[in-house]
């Protein structure tokens, strides 16, 4: 049975799993609900994934809670996705040669001492 896996993110620090489970019962069955630890210090990390097994209902739970306030905070909802899909490595990356019309010089400033002092008049006026 494939499970929809739902992010649920900006969730307040003093969250408990029941107030997050009330939000999405009236939208089907709740497989499992992971919530995010820290390993070193082993409080949570302010999200969590929520697992159902049906793809209608985890849509329709989607909808309804994303936007949803849980202890003064708006909650961030969302299918989940693989972490792997978000990292840099894979992204393709873009070479500066191969934009249009050539690369971009780079500014680089030493100091503050380096840059230019502006008179009050714009220069680009005459």
């Amino acid at each position: 049975m494939p499970q929809n896996k739902i992010y649920v993110g900006n969730i307040a620090y003093a969250a408990e799993l029941e107030e997050i489970k009330s939000l999405f019962e009236p939208y089907g069955t709740i497989e499992d609900i992971a919530m995010a630890m820290d390993k070193e210090t082993e409080k949570f990390r302010g999200f969590a994934i929520v697992m159902m097994p049906d793809a209608d209902e985890a849509a329709k739970a989607i909808a309804g809670v994303d936007g949803h306030r849980l202890r003064g905070r708006r909650l961030v909802v969302n299918m989940a996705v693989k972490k792997s899909k978000l990292t840099k490595e894979e992204a393709t990356p873009v070479a500066a040669g191969s934009r249009p019309g050539g690369s971009l010089p780079r500014r680089v400033r030493r100091s503050a001492d380096a840059r230019p002092r502006r008179s009050g008049r714009n220069p680009r006026r005459g």
